[in-house]
């Protein structure tokens, strides 16, 4: 038994409108979520952190250099230490700040508008070649 072309684009175009359908709605209920407040209409979300503390290497010119022109990263931080050039770990407080309802629907739609903002420099510290990657 053979199933002809014409049987699978019947079968796709029935299907059609319940995918475009199911497109609008999931905008339509993002909409209704962030911007009405309608909880019904939201998906549940994840639950992300307030206020959390992060640890980063940063590198100096010379080593950031040696990266963009295709160096790996540790070798480009031991080629820069050469010229006496350190990166530092810097220890920052990331602070998520309130969206608006805009900017809620935003990223909702997946425009994706950071939700952390505020960064604090708790402490910096030369890093001079105990350790050259990782956080």
């Amino acid at each position: 038994m053979t199933i002809k072309p014409t049987l699978y684009l019947l079968l796709a175009l029935a299907h059609a409108p319940v995918l475009a359908q199911s497109s609008a709605d999931r905008h339509l209920d993002a909409y209704r979520c962030a911007v009405l407040g309608e909880s019904s209409a939201c998906r549940p979300a994840v639950s992300l952190p307030e206020v959390r503390v992060e640890q980063r290497l940063e590198l100096g010119p010379l080593a950031k250099y040696h990266v963009y022109q295709g160096m790996d990263r540790d070798a480009a931080i031991e080629r820069a230490r050469l010229h006496g050039e350190h990166p530092v770990w810097r220890t920052v407080r990331v602070t998520r700040r309130t969206l608006s309802s805009e900017e809620r629907y935003e990223r909702a739609m997946g425009r994706g508008i950071a939700p952390y903002v505020f960064e604090d420099t708790l402490q910096l510290t030369v890093d001079r070649g105990n350790r050259s990657s990782g956080g």
